[in-house]
């Protein structure tokens, strides 16, 4: 085992890592795609060319704090298949942090559709810090190889999707993604330590 597999959901998430992350796959996004990613999630994490899962691409929080363009970096993926507890976010969280990105840790809820109000606010109630709609799916497919998720914040309860600022904050998630590509690149779950 050499490396570790970077999934992508959406291709422009993929664009914004650019060189950064040059192996990273683009599964697509989404429950229509789920079995799809999955399977090709597998199919790449049998070959036994890696080590370790990480899931890379944007979120929305479930309260107001983490803000548009912070990263959250999972503790553990919630998602319709159960539990799967994350690797390295401790370590991944501070060299975010240290190349100066807004940084929350926490568990990350799986849905099959947007979410907003009253649902967002029940997730953070369940103790979730964000939403996507694909990382749990896919650290489902990993097989007890390690996995972690690190998602870029575009939207928020007082910034939802639907809002003016949508495509800012889009913006902003993306450009959070470019910058922490360097300690994406440096995460080992064999010495859970990142470069």
């Amino acid at each position: 085992m050499s490396g570790i597999l970077v999934v992508v959901p959406m291709r422009v998430e993929r664009a914004a890592l650019g060189r950064r992350l040059p192996g990273a796959l683009h599964v697509g996004w989404g429950p229509r795609r789920w079995a799809a990613a999955a399977a090709t999630v597998r199919a790449a994490l049998d070959r036994g060319d890696h080590c370790g899962l990480l899931v890379v691409g944007v979120c929305g929080a479930v309260t107001a704090e983490p803000a548009p363009g912070d990263v959250v970096v999972a503790s553990e993926l919630r998602g319709p298949d159960g539990t799967v507890p994350c690797t390295g976010t401790d370590a991944m969280a501070e060299a975010l942090r240290r190349a100066g990105r807004g940084v929350h840790a926490g568990p990350i809820q799986t849905v099959d559709h947007l979410v907003g109000g009253a649902e967002r606010a029940a997730l953070a109630a369940g103790g979730a810090l964000a939403v996507d709609t694909e990382s749990a799916v896919l650290a489902s497919a990993a097989g007890g190889i390690p996995v972690l998720a690190v998602r870029a914040v575009s939207d928020t309860p007082n910034h939802p999707l639907r809002s003016v600022g949508v495509v800012r904050n889009g913006f902003s998630a993306l450009r959070t993604l470019r910058a922490a590509g360097p300690a994406l690149a440096g995460w080992s779950p064999i010495s859970r330590e990142v470069g």
